[in-house]
């Protein structure tokens, strides 16, 4: 169920979101990791879109776990 505990009760899974945002940022932003990797930045825009595809796959996964449950006490 989404709730605050589930997205917040455990810090090292934080720990492991924090630090993987971290070295995505560095991968594309960083000048030297751009060259090593042949990347660029990405813009507000792109940043966007990457947003609300993460969050309507979220919001998908919650509504399947809901109607789940809503089959199984019918």
């Amino acid at each position: 169920m989404l709730n605050f505990q589930g997205l917040f009760g455990n810090r090292y899974i934080l720990l492991a979101i924090a630090l993987l945002l971290l070295f995505q940022l560095a991968f594309t932003y960083l000048g030297f990791m751009q060259v090593l990797f042949r990347t660029t930045a990405i813009n507000a825009a792109i940043w966007g879109r990457i947003l609300l595809v993460s969050a309507s796959v979220l919001f998908l996964v919650e509504l399947e776990k809901a109607l789940i449950r809503r089959c199984r006490r019918a």
